[in-house]
C-alpha cells in the first residue's frame, strides 16, 4: 500500500516558490506550463494533472499539457472546449477554499460537451476516498481577473478527497502559476515589441537612399509583416481619383491588390471612434458599410470571440504637411489571428510615419534633382561665363562659356584655385559674397590664358544649403571688351566732332 506523509509547512511553500521561479529563464510557454503541471501534481501528491490554457483567438480552452496519465494524454492533448461547457462545474455548489470539487453523483457529465477522461480505478463508496468520477477543477485567473486557463487535477496518490489545506495550497499555486503565465506572455509581447522597434530602426537607415522611394516603401511593407506579424501588407499611394499599390508583401502580386477604395470611401473610414494609436480598426460590417466598391480582398486567418480577428479592415493613413491624405497601408492576416495590441498599433503608426517621411524626402530629392537639372541646363546652354566657387576658392563648376572666355578647359580648372589674375578675384571680390553680400556688374580687367586683356562685368551671389548656411559663390562673367571699345570711339567721334 502507498503511503503518503503529510508535508511539513515548510514543504507546501517550495512549489509556490517553484511556480514563482519560473519565468526567471528564457523559456518557451509549452515548458512553463509543463513545468507548473508537473510542480503542482507533486505539490500536493496527486498525478494527473491537465492544462486548459484559453486561446483569445477562438476564445476557447485547449488542452496543451496533460501531465502524468499516458492514457489521459492520448485523449485529451489537443481538444478544446468553451466557457459554456465549464461553466455549469464551476458553480457555487462545487466552490470549496478557491476550488471546485464535483464528486460523483452530483453532476451528469453527460450533460455537457467536455473533453473527458476517467482513471481506470475502482470506485469506492468511502465518502473520504476519491472516486473515478469525481473531479477537482481549479481555474487560472491573475489579478485582472482574466481567465487564463482552467486546471484539472485527478488521481490523489493517497486515494483520498483533498482536505481544505489541499485545496489552499492548490488554489494558491493555480494563482502563482497564472501569474507566471501572464509574465511569460507579457515578456514575450515586449519582446516582440522591441524586436519591431528594433527592425523599425533598421528600416529608417535605409531612409539615405532618398532617391529610391519604392526601395523604402519595400523595407516599410516587409517590416511591418515581419515584426508585428501580418501575413499580408499592401502600401497604396494617391493616384489620380484612387489609390494604386506601391509596395506590398505577403501577396502573389508583388505590389498586392488594388484595394478598390475611392478617397471619399477612405475618408468616411477615418472616424474619431474606429482611431487608435493614429490607426482605425472597424468591423467588417463597418468597412462594407462605408464602402462604395466592396472589398476586394476577404481575410484569411481569422478566428473567434470579441479579441479575435473577423474580417476587420486596418487602415494606417499617410498624410502630408497640409494633413491630406496621400495614401495609406493596409495591414491584414494577423499569424495570431488576434486584433492588434495598442502597442502593435503604436509601432504601425511608427511605420506609417516612416513612409511618410521616405516620400516626403523622395518628393524633395526629386524636386531637388529638377532644380538641378535646370540650372545645371542654363548653366550650360548660358552665353554668359559662369562659374562655382566654394569657400576655399576651388572651382566647382566652370562652364563652356567660361571656356571660351579665358581658354582654359573645365577639366584644367575644376577642382583647383582659380586661374583668373592668381587669386585676387576671389581674395578682394567674391570674398564678401561668401559672408552673403551680392552684386552685380562689377568691371574690371581680367586676363586670359593666351595673355590677352579683356573688359569683364562681374555679378555675384551667396549659394546656401538647405540650412541656409553660405557654402560657396556663383559667378557671371560678361566680356564687355567691344562694348568698353565702342563707347571709347564714340567718345573720340565726339571730341573730334
Amino acid at each position: 500500500m502507498l503511503q503518503v506523509t503529510n508535508p511539513t509547512p515548510l514543504a507546501r511553500l517550495r512549489p509556490l516558490l517553484e511556480i514563482a521561479n519560473l519565468v526567471r529563464d528564457e523559456r518557451e510557454l509549452e515548458d512553463v506550463l509543463l513545468s507548473i503541471a508537473e510542480t503542482v501534481a507533486t505539490g500536493i501528491a496527486w498525478r494527473t494533472v491537465v492544462v486548459n490554457l484559453y486561446r483569445a483567438a477562438w476564445d476557447d480552452f485547449q488542452v496543451t499539457t496533460v501531465y502524468g496519465n499516458e492514457n489521459a494524454r492520448r485523449v485529451l492533448l489537443g481538444t478544446t472546449s468553451t466557457w459554456s461547457d465549464w461553466e455549469p462545474v464551476l458553480s457555487d455548489r462545487f466552490y470549496r477554499h478557491g476550488a471546485y470539487v464535483v464528486r460523483g453523483g452530483e453532476f451528469d457529465w453527460h450533460e455537457i460537451d467536455l473533453p473527458s477522461f476517467t482513471p481506470s480505478a475502482r470506485p469506492t463508496q468511502d465518502p473520504d476516498g476519491w472516486d473515478p468520477e469525481d473531479s477537482l477543477i481549479v481555474p487560472l485567473a491573475h489579478a485582472g481577473g482574466t481567465m487564463l486557463g482552467i486546471l484539472s487535477i485527478d488521481e490523489p496518490l493517497a486515494g483520498r478527497a483533498p482536505s481544505d489545506d489541499d485545496l489552499e495550497l492548490v488554489a494558491a499555486m493555480a494563482a502563482q502559476a497564472a501569474r507566471a503565465i501572464d509574465q511569460l506572455q507579457r515578456h514575450k509581447e515586449m519582446q516582440r515589441h522591441r524586436a519591431a522597434l528594433e527592425h523599425l530602426h533598421e528600416v529608417s537607415t535605409r531612409l539615405s537612399s532618398v532617391g529610391e522611394r519604392e526601395n523604402v516603401l519595400d523595407a516599410v511593407a516587409q517590416g511591418i509583416a515581419l515584426a508585428l506579424g501580418f501575413e499580408k501588407v499592401s502600401v497604396q499611394l494617391r493616384q489620380g481619383d484612387g489609390f494604386v499599390p506601391v509596395s506590398a508583401c505577403g501577396w502573389e502580386d508583388d505590389r498586392g491588390p488594388q484595394i478598390q477604395l475611392p478617397p471619399d470611401d477612405v475618408e468616411t473610414m477615418l472616424e474619431a471612434r474606429f482611431e487608435a494609436e493614429g490607426c482605425y480598426l472597424l468591423p467588417n460590417e463597418e468597412g462594407l458599410a462605408r464602402s462604395t466598391t466592396g472589398a476586394d480582398y476577404e481575410s484569411q486567418r481569422n478566428g473567434r470571440g470579441p479579441l479575435a480577428w473577423n474580417h476587420h479592415w486596418l487602415i494606417a493613413p499617410l498624410r502630408n504637411d497640409s494633413g491630406e491624405t496621400i495614401g495609406f497601408i493596409w495591414p491584414d492576416d494577423p499569424s495570431d489571428r488576434l486584433l492588434p495590441s495598442p502597442t502593435k498599433l503604436r509601432v504601425l503608426r511608427m511605420f506609417a510615419n516612416l513612409a511618410v517621411t521616405a516620400l516626403e524626402l523622395a518628393r524633395r530629392w526629386a524636386a531637388e534633382q529638377e532644380a538641378n537639372e535646370l540650372m545645371r541646363a542654363t548653366v550650360t546652354s548660358s552665353p554668359l561665363a559662369i562659374l562655382r566657387i566654394d569657400r576655399d576658392g576651388i572651382v566647382r563648376s566652370w562652364n563652356e562659356a567660361a571656356e571660351r572666355l579665358y581658354g582654359w578647359q573645365a577639366k584644367e580648372v575644376i577642382g583647383r584655385p582659380s586661374p583668373i589674375d592668381g587669386g585676387l578675384e576671389f581674395m578682394h571680390i567674391l570674398a564678401p559674397v561668401l559672408e552673403g553680400e551680392s552684386f552685380q556688374a562689377i568691371e574690371v580687367v581680367r586676363e586670359t590664358r593666351d595673355g590677352r586683356q579683356i573688359d569683364v562685368s562681374i555679378s555675384a551671389a551667396p549659394l546656401r544649403d538647405a540650412e541656409g548656411k553660405v557654402v560657396g559663390a556663383m559667378a557671371v562673367h560678361e566680356d564687355v571688351s567691344g562694348r568698353k571699345w565702342a563707347a571709347r570711339e564714340l567718345l573720340r567721334a565726339q571730341q573730334r566732332t
